[in-house]
């Protein structure tokens, strides 16, 4: 742990290590929030309380960490809440988020939409949801929220997932 610490580096590449909510307790506690400023925690096993622990260091003032992969690590409704919030802080220097292949429902797509409505310095720009459970609802919340001026989102990715016509308008 120690000698991670004295490592300077700015990218972090964690995927495929079968990390659970444990694990990211530890790795919020030796990464250094000043120079990371990208995190790939894909394919894991982090949960919702994994994600609680990551969404630390994205509230964190000195945080810089503007790149974050979620890719298949079971995230719920109850993790993109825990998102949303670290979204609306204004410390949260995030760009790009990558959840796709999780289990995120239209909840969880209304939780990230109000933080991207509701925080005029929310800074994200890529939002990956494809291939997760999101009903029309939520694509419905999030559009709502690209249509606010102060919106920076550029890029969102809703494919794959359960959007009817009605939620394609």
């Amino acid at each position: 742990q120690r000698r991670l610490q004295q490592v300077n580096f700015n990218c972090v590449n964690f995927n495929f290590c079968d990390l659970t909510a444990v694990d990211c307790s530890s790795l919020v506690n030796v990464i250094n929030v000043q120079q990371i400023s990208h995190l790939d925690l894909s394919h894991n096993n982090i949960g919702p309380l994994g994600c609680f622990e990551i969404c630390k260091l994205l509230k964190c003032r000195e945080s810089q960490l503007s790149w974050l992969n979620l890719m298949r690590n079971q995230l719920t409704d109850e993790a993109a809440k825990y998102l949303a919030e670290a979204i609306n802080n204004n410390n949260c220097q995030l760009r790009t988020l990558n959840l796709k292949a999780n289990d995120i429902s239209h909840i969880g797509a209304q939780h990230l939409a109000e933080a991207i409505n509701n925080n005029n310095n929310c800074q994200l720009h890529t939002l990956n949801l494809t291939r997760n459970n999101i009903s029309h609802i939520g694509a419905q919340h999030l559009a709502e929220a690209i249509n606010n001026k102060n919106c920076q989102l550029h890029t969102l990715n809703l494919s794959q997932n359960y959007i009817s016509d009605i939620g394609a308008q």
